[in-house]
């Protein structure tokens, strides 16, 4: 699901670097867009991911990479 929610959302000018998911957690990272990008993008990719994963957490690391967790639940983003 992940996978074809990013690849819907390639023509935003999305530079995805990293993306993991173990038993209950996905891990993304996003390198620097604007904020109006990104708004974009969050808004189309929950839309489009939401029925897998309803939980979801957004921060930004010290370089400035966009970090977004995902989970069925959200015990498993703060358990992790």
């Amino acid at each position: 699901r992940i996978e074809t929610a990013l690849n819907a959302n390639k023509s935003k000018g999305l530079n995805i670097d990293y993306v993991e998911c173990r038993s209950s957690i996905c891990k993304l990272e996003i390198e620097d867009m604007n904020a109006k990008a990104m708004e974009t993008f969050r808004d189309d990719f929950r839309q489009q991911t939401t029925d897998v994963f309803s939980a979801g957490m957004v921060g930004e690391d010290e370089y400035g990479k966009t970090i977004i967790y995902m989970s069925k639940t959200a015990e498993d983003i703060y358990e992790n």
